[in-house]
């Protein structure tokens, strides 16, 4: 639930904005230690739900975006101060942006349905008569397919998942903007080192712990 943000207290904003980021954040920091780690190379089955899993997170965070937006612009109205807060949002955004254009449509959906089954359990192919699915085809969108059409379009990726894993795996950390991802983790993003030290000095370091 979005804050009122001409209500909403100074801190209360802050500790949004963080939320917003770490949303960001967090998964990349779990799994990415996962299906990006070379000493894994010899379980890519584990590699691959770690992969399915992170992967739709991206949406996650960039459906968030506009709500940083105008936490940003509020704040501004105030001249309230809020560090680096809202630049490093823009740029996790922008990688997350050039790695999902590297996909398909259908094979986001894809991922969506492993995530689905690794995570919870579910057969997605059986689940429902018609699928709203979130995806990104230059901006996060929802399609809607037939459980025919569902089938027809997943359907012929089972036939060989372990490959179209690899291979979509493959293409993530050969990219340069994964590098650039890597890079900007390791120098400004690291949750020890950079994002619990930026929440101290925005003074919201209980609401936003919490969250």
């Amino acid at each position: 639930m979005q804050l009122n943000l001409k209500r909403a207290s100074n801190e209360e904003l802050k500790t949004r904005a963080i939320e917003l980021l770490a949303q960001g954040i967090v998964p990349y920091t779990n799994w990415a230690n996962v299906f990006a780690n070379p000493k894994l190379s010899d379980w890519p089955g584990l590699q691959a739900k770690a992969f399915h899993v992170w992967f739709p997170t991206m949406l996650d965070y960039l459906s968030g975006r506009d709500e940083s937006n105008a936490i940003k612009k509020e704040l501004d109205s105030r001249k309230v101060q809020y560090e680096n807060v809202f630049e490093l949002s823009e740029r996790l955004e922008l990688c997350f942006r050039s790695i999902l254009s590297m996909y398909t449509v259908e094979e986001q959906i894809l991922i969506r349905d492993r995530r689905l089954q690794n995570v919870h359990g579910k057969l997605q192919i059986n689940q429902f008569e018609t699928h709203v699915i979130k995806v990104f085809e230059d901006e996060v969108v929802k399609r809607e397919f037939s459980a025919e059409e569902y089938r027809n379009l997943i359907m012929p990726f089972y036939r060989n998942l372990s490959h179209h894993s690899k291979e979509m795996i493959a293409r993530l950390l050969n990219a340069e903007v994964f590098r650039e991802l890597t890079e900007l983790f390791e120098n400004q993003l690291q949750i020890d080192k950079h994002l619990m030290p930026l929440i101290e000095k925005l003074g919201v370091s209980a609401a936003a712990g919490n969250g």
